[in-house]
């Protein structure tokens, strides 16, 4: 039994305005690109690229309340922070490289794996960091 003093009350709002701002700039990002490729064969690559980045924005931004949430205890925040940094340092990659170019497609479809694979992996390791 918990408790008064051990009970968590406060539950910090800002990772899931993150989430929402990761959202709505993947869906902008890909409504803008679906509505203007046609207009150009450059304009279809911008657009193509920034699609493409939109979606390491959506993982980046959907992962930090379930990193957050999950770790809420005060005894596993050097997890929490490692596993949001691993994330989002991957996120950043994925990011930066779907902005260029001469990426390829293997290479990009490799990234966004690895980081489909990183996203979920403070579920996995939890039980390593659990308190009890």
């Amino acid at each position: 039994m918990l408790s008064p003093s051990e009970i968590l009350t406060y539950v910090p709002k800002w990772p899931l305005v993150l989430n929402l701002i990761g959202a709505f700039a993947c869906l902008s990002l890909s409504s803008y690109y679906h509505t203007c490729r046609c207009v150009s064969e450059s304009t279809f690559d911008n657009l193509l690229c920034l699609d493409k980045s939109g979606i390491s924005l959506l993982i980046a931004g959907s992962t930090a309340p379930f990193n957050t949430y999950l770790y809420a205890c005060a005894g596993v925040q050097t997890a929490r922070h490692s596993m949001q940094l691993l994330v989002w340092v991957m996120c950043a990659l994925t990011f930066a490289f779907s902005l260029k170019k001469d990426m390829s497609n293997t290479a990009l479809a490799v990234l966004f794996v690895i980081m489909g694979l990183a996203a979920p992996a403070p579920f996995y390791l939890s039980p390593f960091f659990d308190d009890s």
